[in-house]
C-alpha cells in the first residue's frame, strides 16, 4: 500500500484545473466557483489533483482488495464554508486503524494506530499543518470527521463539501 501511495504521488501532482482548463497549483479564492472534481481516470490522465481527487483513485484501488476502508472528509465545524478541510482514507485491518495519506508530502504513506480515536487525535493535532495555516486553538475542538461514499464527478467544491458532510459522522 505504501508503494501504491508513493506511485500515486509520482503520477499525480498537487493542483487543480479551473473551468477554463488552466492549471492552478495552489488553493485560492476561485476554488469554490472554478473547481470541479474529477473521476480517477481524468485525474490520472491530467497528472494533477487535490486530496479530494486522489481519494477517489485510492477508493478504486481499495475496492479491488479485501479490506474494510472509509473515505474521510475532515473540517472545522464552526467555519462557515468548512475550509480548511482535507480528505484521506482509513483502513481497518487486524484490529488496527491505518491512515493513508497521499495529499501531504511530509506525511505521505501509511500510519498505524491502535484505535480510531488515536487516529483522529493525531489528525486534530496536525490540522494546522494540514491546513497550511495557523488555526486558533479553540477551533481545533470543533474538528469533525465524516465518512462519505463516492461523490458525483464534475461537481463544484461547495457541492462536494455539502455532499461530504452528509456522510456518517465518525
Amino acid at each position: 500500500l505504501n508503494e501504491f501511495i508513493k506511485k500515486l504521488r509520482e503520477d499525480v501532482k498537487y493542483g487543480w484545473y479551473d473551468t477554463k482548463g488552466e492549471l492552478r497549483e495552489h488553493i485560492d479564492k476561485d476554488l469554490m466557483i472554478e473547481y470541479r472534481n474529477r473521476s480517477p481516470e481524468e485525474t490520472l490522465k491530467s497528472g494533477h489533483g487535490l486530496c479530494w481527487d486522489m481519494t477517489e483513485i485510492l477508493r478504486d484501488y481499495l475496492e479491488t482488495k479485501d479490506v474494510k476502508f472509509q473515505t474521510i472528509f475532515v473540517c472545522i465545524n464552526n467555519i462557515m464554508i468548512r475550509h480548511p478541510n482535507h480528505t484521506f482514507t482509513i483502513v481497518e485491518y487486524n484490529d488496527k486503524f491505518y491512515w493513508l495519506e497521499y495529499g501531504m508530502i511530509a506525511r505521505l504513506g501509511v500510519h498505524e494506530f491502535d484505535t480510531l480515536e488515536d487516529l483522529k487525535a493525531k489528525i486534530v493535532s496536525i490540522f494546522p499543518e494540514i491546513a497550511n495555516k495557523d488555526i486558533p486553538e479553540e477551533y481545533l475542538k470543533d474538528i469533525e470527521f465524516f465518512a462519505y461514499e463516492r461523490p458525483k464527478y464534475g461537481i463544484k467544491a461547495i457541492d462536494f463539501f455539502v455532499y461530504a458532510i452528509k456522510g456518517n459522522k465518525i
